[in-house]
């Protein structure tokens, strides 16, 4: 550790080493870039981002096609954008992603997973066991229902977009909708 990461960690927690983090998170050994990759077939975008304060930074960027297999397009977009982490925040789109807002009576959040599975097949046209499904809270209307965006994904294309990230050498930390991703 250099002398000064040996110094912030000496610095009680308290409002300056809170902003001391949030200008500089390379002081708390936290990841301070992060790399979103859209692959589709031979259609790649790709970019880093440097984390910070006041406002995150893109440091790399590439979108372009090839005429190459994807695994090899995926690693040609990444090299000409100079990224080399193998991290990355993936998106996927298309027929079998579904993204719908919905409300349901006021309740407490643990319930919010129960009243979700009677839901679905309202907004989903999937079986439950066929779809990978996350949900954010986004917060209440007038009178007092909960509003939440849902998003669900075919299993089967969230199992096969990890392989194909596998078989690029690439390991996914994160999948989101499309439209999401880039946010």
């Amino acid at each position: 550790m250099g002398g000064v990461q040996k110094l912030f960690q000496s610095i009680p927690r308290g409002i300056v080493k809170d902003f001391l983090l949030k200008a500089f998170p390379i002081l708390g050994g936290e990841e301070t870039t992060a790399v979103g990759l859209d692959w589709s077939g031979s259609e790649v975008r790709v970019v880093e981002v440097l984390k910070g304060f006041p406002k995150p930074k893109i440091v790399h960027c590439y979108a372009g096609s090839f005429e190459d297999p994807p695994e090899i397009a995926v690693k040609k977009g990444l090299a000409l954008a100079n990224i080399v982490s193998t991290s990355v925040r993936a998106a996927i789109a298309g027929e079998g992603v579904i993204v719908r807002y919905l409300k349901l009576p006021p309740m407490k959040k643990e319930e919010i997973p129960t009243a979700l599975s009677f839901e679905l097949e309202r907004y989903i046209p999937y079986k439950e066991s066929e779809v990978i499904l996350d949900y954010q809270l986004v917060g209440e209307t007038q009178d007092k229902k909960i509003r939440l965006l849902i998003v669900a994904a075919r299993r089967n294309l969230i199992q096969a977009l990890i392989a194909s990230y596998r078989q690029a050498e690439l390991h996914p930390v994160l999948i989101d909708a499309g439209g999401f991703a880039v946010c």
